[in-house]
């Protein structure tokens, strides 16, 4: 009889465990949601909240993140959110974060660059994620399309930058 009790145990053990990973900080589950509804200073609030846990703390750094390259962009060029992301863009383990953060990420560390006018390194990790996103069937047709735009223009703004002769 005991040998058919560890099968049994095995199984709600990692079910257990898994339960406890996919379980996310109710402060990062808000994060993702208000920057999803364009909250970029909410989610940056709830994000910092969700830091003090450290299963959190990764991808709570990286909706920050993105927040801020947000706001960077929509506030034309607020160099301190810039600067703010890129630093905590850096200090994120790809390791400790899902699949899905991990593009989320590429994507992120993309964004940085573009909009440090580093056009080509930035079309490269769009191509990247590009992907990645594809393999992992992740992305929604919106996101697919916005990452696309933003491969788009890292290309034209790079080609934009070599001497006419040379584009060609």
């Amino acid at each position: 009889m005991r040998v058919g009790l560890a099968p049994a145990a095995l199984l709600i053990i990692v079910l257990g465990a898994v339960t406890a990973t996919a379980a996310e900080h109710p402060s990062l589950a808000k994060a993702r949601a208000l920057y999803n509804a364009l909250d970029f200073d909410g989610a940056i609030a709830a994000a910092e909240l969700a830091r003090v846990d450290p299963a959190s703390a990764d991808a709570a750094s990286l909706v920050a993140a993105r927040a801020r390259l947000e706001r960077h962009r929509l506030r034309n060029g607020d160099a301190a959110d810039l600067t703010a992301a890129r630093d905590a863009l850096t200090k994120i383990r790809i390791t400790a974060l899902s699949p899905r953060d991990q593009l989320d990420l590429l994507v992120g560390l993309g964004q940085a660059l573009y909009l440090g006018d580093s056009f080509g390194a930035a079309a490269e990790l769009f191509d990247v994620a590009w992907r990645r996103a594809t393999s992992l069937s992740a992305l929604s047709d919106r996101e697919r399309s916005m990452l696309l735009d933003w491969w788009a223009n890292a290309v034209d703004r790079e080609a934009q930058a070599v001497v006419a002769p040379r584009r060609t």
